[in-house]
């Protein structure tokens, strides 16, 4: 694993992260539909749609027997085409427990941020300022403006495809010509997940991309590489993009599978000592 992390964060750095991990709060996102037709499936669909089934089935047996993970890697950051980097921990449980830990590059805490299945937390330490949201109604939005879950954070820590709640699933050709594509659409024949598989043929998966039903398209997630700890695999490298440009990166740099966690871990209270 390589990776540049630049020179210790500034006042004016962590101005700019602390601008991050409070903007978007309220940010929403809109555009054009793309829908399928809700007739039953053509003759030639039922063959993708069969196909799509098969790939889907080894999706959901990736992993087996993972029930928690333990990592420590680098994290980068762009906001209005400015990029933080920074020293990142966390730890997961399925399906959606969830703490990360930002340190600048000197090793000063940024922020961390807890799902305990029932609240969201955020103690941003460099503000010095705590936020405690439903998890229901959480997403990082909140904290790096692009809508994904801690669900589904968990879900690409442990090595796995997180999948939008779907009703017509089909594999076809990827327009651009580089392999193939699952597409997932709802009861209402909305678009809500791309799934782009890796052109070699070797099961693995090198974009997914969620959407608003439908609508614009809520963010993506690119892998790169990846890390064969005790016989589970983990991506090496996830770069999470909107639509206008990359929004953070994860370099995977250490993992630990199934340590014992408890689950306090995944919760923050106002007032206790910040790490």
């Amino acid at each position: 694993m390589s990776g540049a992390f630049g020179r210790p964060a500034s006042p004016v750095l962590r101005g700019l992260w602390a601008a991050v991990c409070l903007a978007a709060w309220l940010t929403a996102c809109s555009g054009l539909t793309e829908r399928r037709p809700s007739a039953p499936l053509a003759l030639e669909e039922l063959a993708a749609a069969a196909a799509a089934r098969e790939v889907l089935a080894k999706f959901d047996a990736r992993n087996p027997g993972l029930f928690a993970v333990k990592g420590l890697g680098s994290f980068s950051v762009w906001q209005a085409n400015t990029a933080q980097r920074a020293r990142i921990a966390w730890v997961g449980k399925p399906p959606d427990k969830l703490r990360l830990l930002l340190r600048d590059i000197s090793g000063v805490p940024i922020a961390t941020l807890a799902n305990d299945g029932t609240w969201f937390y955020l103690d941003a330490h460099s503000e010095r300022r705590f936020y405690r949201k439903a998890a229901s109604d959480a997403t990082l939005q909140r904290l790096l403006a692009v809508a994904i879950s801690a669900e589904e954070i968990v879900c690409l820590l442990t090595g796995r495809i997180p999948l939008r709640p779907f009703q017509t699933a089909l594999l076809q050709p990827d327009p651009a010509g580089a392999g193939e594509v699952v597409r997932l659409w709802d009861s209402r024949g909305r678009l809500v997940e791309k799934i782009y598989l890796d052109p070699e043929g070797q099961g693995g998966v090198r974009r997914i991309e969620m959407f608003d039903n439908g609508q614009t398209l809520l963010y993506g997630v690119d892998f790169s590489g990846s890390l064969n700890v005790s016989g589970y695999l983990f991506p090496a490298e996830l770069s999470v993009f909107s639509a206008a440009q990359t929004v953070f990166r994860l370099q995977i740099e250490r993992c630990w599978v199934n340590p014992e966690l408890t689950v306090e871990i995944f919760r923050l209270s106002q007032g206790e000592e910040r790490p």
